[in-house]
């Protein structure tokens, strides 16, 4: 887990940092419809290459509605996040995007009915918190 997670960071930290300079040529529109008709190429190699590594693959109704949203939400995400780093900086954009996961932990308490320690919760409020901060005087 840790050696994805850091690869992860890693990636994502490129994603943001080439994001900027992409932004500075084209529109967060035309980045995002390119990324979205490049990405299937990825993913069909990607297929391919696992396809014998991984369990049955369900197409049924809740799967494929469930994907739909999750590149739907992907979509209109990186849209979004084109657009704010068109306008601000690299710094600030991605570190307050990096917020997502409060979303997702909301989410996951009120309909998974997942539980959090003290401890986790508190952590949660700082990292809010540390977002207000980055934005003061801004």
């Amino acid at each position: 887990m840790l050696f994805f997670s850091i690869i992860s960071i890693l990636m994502w930290g490129l994603w943001g940092f080439f994001g900027k300079l992409a932004t500075k040529y084209n529109s967060p529109l035309v980045i995002t419809a390119i990324n979205n008709l490049i990405a299937p190429v990825f993913g069909i190699a990607l297929f391919f290459f696992v396809k014998n590594r991984i369990g049955d693959i369900s197409l049924k109704h809740p799967a494929l509605l469930l994907i739909f949203l999750v590149m739907t939400a992907g979509t209109f995400g990186s849209l979004a996040f084109y657009a704010a780093l068109s306008k601000g900086s690299p710094s600030i954009v991605v570190t307050l995007t990096a917020l997502y996961p409060a979303v997702t932990i909301i989410l996951s308490v009120i309909f998974l009915k997942e539980t959090f320690s003290f401890f986790q919760i508190i952590g949660f409020v700082f990292v809010i918190f540390g977002a207000l901060l980055l934005n003061i005087g801004k």
